[in-house]
């Protein structure tokens, strides 16, 4: 029996996500009670990559690894944020993402910390 790898884009994105994780796992450190949640899912069934929080801090983290970020990965963002009632929003993608000055705008506006990840 031979196990079916993951498809070349698939293996990009967990590469990222675990880039993204290290990232978040530096600048929000366990031991200064920081806690964070890979694939942290509600109860209705909305999914955030990462969820990390302390005290009364709560900070709902997607990972996208894509060429140019889009208005509806704010939105889908925002929609998560919102169902697990997050303090904070923050979007990690690569150094190299472009993103048009709409999607920029709207990230403001909604209050979404876009973080740009050096190395991958």
């Amino acid at each position: 029996m031979t196990s079916h790898p993951l498809p070349r884009r698939k293996r990009k994105a967990v590469k990222f996500e675990n880039h993204a994780e290290a990232y978040l796992k530096k600048k929000y450190p366990q031991v200064n009670g920081w806690n964070l949640i890979k694939e942290y899912e509600t109860v209705d069934g909305k999914r955030s990559d990462f969820y990390v929080s302390k005290d009364r801090t709560r900070i709902a983290v997607e990972a996208k690894n894509v060429s140019e970020l889009q208005k509806s990965h704010i939105e889908q963002l925002d929609l998560d944020a919102s169902a697990i009632r997050a303090t904070d929003r923050m979007m990690c993608i690569p150094s190299k993402t472009k993103i048009k000055n709409k999607g920029r705008k709207q990230a403001k506006e909604l209050d979404i910390k876009i973080v740009r990840l050096w190395g991958f």
